[in-house]
């Protein structure tokens, strides 16, 4: 199944409709395009959650109606991130990088960096420039309690 056809099949949550847009029940990833588009709307999903809490912490919008969207866009994000990784678990080793992060032992964050680089280097990914720590952090939007062991993977 190609990216799009996963798209229609899950939905994509667009800047309007992220809230409502969250993958259905996670399965084995068919090919590695999957894998990658999931992991694409992981990451976007967290972009989107991330610049809400950032809106709503500087008191742009109305806070009652701002909250309830970022209470969404963050019950996207951990629905998002929820299906890939309960995805991946439940992938064989048919898909090359699973066989590869499983022999390699690697955990859900280190999978994600991962993820996310090969995102980068494919161009999937919005990020200006050439990708540092800095941005990789903001893509993962991992909590300030794990920056550091983030920061240690990398």
């Amino acid at each position: 199944m190609r990216g799009r056809e996963l798209l229609r099949k899950i939905g994509s949550p667009g800047p309007e409709t992220a809230a409502a847009s969250v993958p259905e029940k996670p399965g084995a990833f068919g090919s590695v395009d999957e894998l990658l588009e999931a992991g694409r709307q992981m990451f976007l999903a967290r972009r989107r959650a991330g610049e809400a809490r950032e809106s709503l912490a500087r008191g742009q919008r109305d806070d009652d109606e701002q909250a309830r969207v970022t209470g969404g866009l963050e019950h996207a994000a951990r629905a998002w991130t929820s299906y890939f990784h309960r995805s991946f678990t439940a992938t064989g080793d048919a898909i090359h990088l699973c066989a590869r992060c499983r022999a390699k032992r690697l955990n859900r964050l280190e999978r994600e960096i991962l993820v996310g680089t090969i995102l980068f280097h494919l161009s999937l990914l919005e990020v200006r420039g050439r990708l540092d720590c800095c941005d990789m952090l903001r893509m993962l939007q991992v909590p300030g309690t794990r920056t550091v062991e983030a920061m240690r993977l990398m």
